[in-house]
């Protein structure tokens, strides 16, 4: 009889655990790593989230790759941020280096990186941060900073600050 009791709390644990994991997982993708310190933060047994992250990953429910594929998305197109801060946010994650390494470039190239700069760029001009500022070299450096603390390589920043100027200047001549 008390077995029968200890089986069903294991069983009832293992469901819970379960449970988590995929509520976990429906708040936002996660990494394998990120999904398992979140629940021996919970003080899961180990031997069980490793066996719930298995049926996970059997269930295409959780896939590093994916998960790389879905933040750098995000971090393109929702909340940008350069290339450098976004592989140091997957690291930091718990993406293995050799995901990083061999899948990192294909969805977020140096070409998309320039993108979202400009991107970005555009919407500051829009504020009229870039044009109508009494002082434009202070409100510019601003701008720069910025850029950099967002991940941005500052020659990529510049050359995009210099591309956004020329297309400016095509588009409205100076007087």
């Amino acid at each position: 009889m008390m077995m029968k009791k200890i089986n069903n709390n294991k069983t009832k644990n293992s469901c819970s655990l379960m449970a988590r994991a995929l509520k976990l997982l429906t708040i936002r993708p996660r990494s394998i790593e990120e999904l398992r310190t979140l629940l021996l933060e919970r003080e899961y047994p180990l031997e069980e989230i490793n066996q719930a992250i298995s049926q996970l990953i059997q269930l295409k429910y959780l896939d590093d790759i994916s998960f790389i594929e879905s933040w750098c998305y995000y971090r393109q197109h929702i909340t940008p941020k350069g290339r450098w801060l976004v592989r140091k946010e997957l690291a930091a994650k718990g993406v293995s280096p050799f995901d990083l390494e061999e899948h990192f470039d294909a969805f977020y190239s140096e070409e998309d990186e320039k993108k979202c700069l400009l991107h970005l760029i555009e919407k500051k001009s829009i504020k009229g941060i870039l044009e109508q500022s009494k002082n434009i070299e202070k409100e510019h450096q601003k701008v720069v900073a910025q850029l950099v603390r967002k991940g941005f390589k500052l020659h990529h920043i510049l050359e995009m600050l210099d591309r956004f100027q020329a297309i400016n200047l095509d588009i409205y001549p100076e007087k």
